[in-house]
């Protein structure tokens, strides 16, 4: 009966404190951005965009000037599961992974943190209500250390700072009288001083400010107060909340000039947490995770280990990280060495660091191993169980390196090209394919970038022959400014050489930084981070450019 009697307690406290309770429904747009303190769960839907303003993204249209370019609409974003993890985790002080069981969000263009895409179905109300109880009850552990008064049993006024001072973090700004006295109105449920303390927290951690990343809006524009830039900030850099600085620099308001905004997020660079949002760019754009899903047939390829996909992928990810934070963007393309450890170095015929960490390791061929696209993850992932895929791979370049759009296949057409026959390459089967009136259209735009890749096989290593004949590496981009090129290295060239390949990689990190699709109003921002690929070319520069932006510094009208 205790337990029962708690569990009632608690639930009714929420609903008081938060609004919360386990049912859908629909967002009401005016309460959501005017009601900073409302629930995140009980007023959640389970479809499209349910967390305030406008949930419609306008699709880019010409215009002759940048101010009579339609603006984005507003749309308040949810945590995605590894801001979650990540926020939780710097809070309490502890490596904490709740989220991970959370529902998967749904992907905009590659890109996880769209916000126009984070719902909060009612299966999400259900699993964060129990994480919320549990990272409730760490919290009310750790009371002492939120305030030092507690440390002796505490009072109520001694209550009041603890949940003051978690509440700031967890919302990431100071709580309003009113919202401490509703959330004393939670402690006071409680039958022990750390009980209360528990419940108050809980209905910190299941409500909307904590989910949701809320900013005020109204009919226009204007420029985002200090609390809502220190957040900005620490989403962006560290995907996590703010530290104690960052919350100090809040506080004095001095978090509104251009120099104040470029001081802390130089500062906040320097931090390891950074490495957290180039991981987690480079893991979408270039879709290292579907690394680990690489499977080849052992009868045609005996020399593939069943290990080797997931250390492919993590040798990505450790090359893709060196190259964040040492290098420029263009290595990642070019960069003639990898990330081996002992049991991936005979992948490549490399000698053995000596060591299961991932080590960087110079290659010898510049020619045949040379950046991201040459690496086995890549090779491998993009290709099939026992033959190579020109479309795969044509259709990887052309849709993440050049931000092309490709149409699915008519519903009528057998898309299932089957093996190359004993006489014929791979390329020969599929160019006999293609010529296929109903596949020509899409295919000219994807096979002929493919076929450069030919000079590997499906488990990733370099060939010059198929079937005995000689392979034809040949390729072209059409469409594109890339032209013709020979093999996977000269592509990768072309592709840093690019202009359309630079406004493509400026537009998927606006994408990822600024959480949302790019409209005709942004094109500016976007030119300006193409101009920083082309100047300084690094990922640093690159985000420190992100900051500096109107887009980055300003709060759209709410528009309703």
């Amino acid at each position: 009966m205790k337990a029962v009697s708690r569990n009632c307690k608690v639930v009714f406290a929420l609903a008081v404190a938060t609004g919360l309770a386990a049912c859908t429904g629909t967002v009401d747009s005016d309460k959501t951005g005017g009601d900073s303190s409302g629930g995140a769960g009980g007023e959640s839907g389970s479809g499209g965009n349910q967390s305030g303003g406008q949930s419609t993204q306008p699709n880019p249209t010409d215009c002759k000037n940048a101010d009579d370019c339609p603006a984005a609409a507003f749309v308040m974003r949810r945590l995605t599961r590894e801001e979650y993890d990540n926020t939780v985790s710097d809070m309490l002080g502890a490596p904490l992974t709740p989220a991970q069981s959370f529902p998967v969000e749904e992907k905009v263009k590659g890109f996880d943190n769209n916000g126009s895409a984070l719902s909060f179905p009612g299966v999400l109300a259900e699993q964060s209500l129990a994480a919320s109880a549990q990272l409730a009850k760490a919290a009310a552990a750790k009371a002492s250390t939120w305030n030092s008064c507690a440390s002796g049993g505490g009072s109520t006024d001694c209550a009041r700072k603890v949940i003051e001072g978690f509440g700031r973090r967890a919302w990431r700004r100071p709580l309003a009288a009113e919202e401490i006295d509703r959330l004393m109105g939670v402690f006071e449920k409680g039958e022990t001083f750390l009980e209360g303390i528990e419940m108050a927290a809980q209905s910190l951690l299941i409500s909307v400010p904590f989910f949701y990343r809320v900013e005020q809006v109204g009919d226009k524009a204007r420029t985002a107060t200090s609390w809502e830039m220190a957040s900005r900030l620490s989403y962006l850099i560290w995907k996590s909340l703010p530290d104690e600085e960052l919350f100090a620099a809040a506080a004095d308001n001095k978090l509104t000039t251009e120099a104040q905004i470029a001081a802390q997020a130089q500062r906040m660079l320097s931090d390891g947490k950074a490495k957290r949002t180039f991981a987690a760019f480079n893991k979408q754009w270039l879709e290292l995770s579907k690394i680990s899903t690489a499977a080849k047939d052992p009868k045609t390829f005996p020399k593939w280990n069943n290990d080797y996909a997931d250390l492919l992928r993590k040798g990505a990810e450790a090359f893709a990280a060196h190259v964040a934070a040492e290098g420029k963007v263009s290595d990642l393309f070019t960069a003639g060495y990898v990330f081996v450890n002992d049991d991936l170095a005979p992948y490549y015929g490399a000698s053995k660091p000596g060591s299961t960490a991932f080590k960087k390791v110079e290659l010898d061929d510049p020619k045949r191993r040379a950046g991201i696209l040459t690496q086995g993850g890549m090779l491998a992932s993009h290709s099939g169980f026992n033959s190579t895929s020109p479309t795969f791979t044509g259709r990887y370049i052309r849709e993440q390196l050049l931000c092309g759009t490709l149409p699915p296949p008519p519903p009528d057409v057998n898309v299932m090209i089957g093996l190359a026959p004993p006489d014929q390459t791979t390329r020969e089967h599929h160019t006999a394919h293609n010529n296929n009136p109903q596949c020509t259209g899409c295919h000219r735009l994807m096979d002929p970038i493919g076929f450069a890749f030919e000079e590997y096989d499906a488990m990733g290593q370099h060939r010059t022959t198929e079937h005995g004949k000689p392979i034809d590496a040949t390729g072209e981009a059409v469409d594109t400014d890339l032209g013709k090129f020979t093999g996977v290295t000269e592509l990768a060239q072309k592709l840093v050489n690019s202009d359309d390949a630079a406004a493509c990689w400026a537009k998927q990190w606006f994408r990822f930084a600024f959480g949302r699709l790019e409209t005709s109003g942004d094109e500016a921002a976007v030119q300006a981070l193409k101009t920083s690929l082309r100047k300084e070319g690094t990922f640093r520069e690159l985000l420190l450019q992100t900051t500096k932006s109107r887009l980055f510094a300003e709060v759209p009208a709410g528009g309703g």
